[in-house]
């Protein structure tokens, strides 16, 4: 498959998934990906449930990794913006910062649950 075509793929696929969370995706998505992968539910509870819903993430080092307080993250690839939202309420207690970036944003398409933290 050329690259374009697997970009096109992968890009529809993850979209689908991010507006469309209910429905069957080739790969899991939601909060049980979220809990198998670590999450904890004191953490997913606190999080806005559509960033919950359409996870589809494949680590979880917005809870494991050693961030220090005062770091400045940019997380590229965000998706639903699950692990930005936990970094972020985590650094507005250290005085650090969180950016999102989406790899495809769609033009005029913002994430409300990303900019409202």
């Amino acid at each position: 498959m050329p690259d374009h075509e697997l970009r096109t793929a992968v890009h529809n696929a993850y979209s689908a998934a991010a507006e469309r969370p209910t429905q069957k995706h080739a790969f899991p998505v939601g909060r049980v990906l979220a809990e198998r992968l670590g999450y904890p539910a004191d953490v997913l509870n606190a999080m806005p449930a559509v960033a919950v819903e359409a996870f589809a993430g494949v680590s979880n080092l917005a809870v494991s990794a050693p961030i220090p307080a005062g770091a400045r993250v940019l997380d590229l690839g965000c998706g639903a913006g699950l692990d930005s939202l936990i970094l972020a309420d985590q650094r507005a207690v250290s005085s650090g910062s969180t950016s999102a970036r989406p790899c495809w944003p769609a033009p005029g398409r913002v994430q409300p649950h990303l900019v409202s933290r």
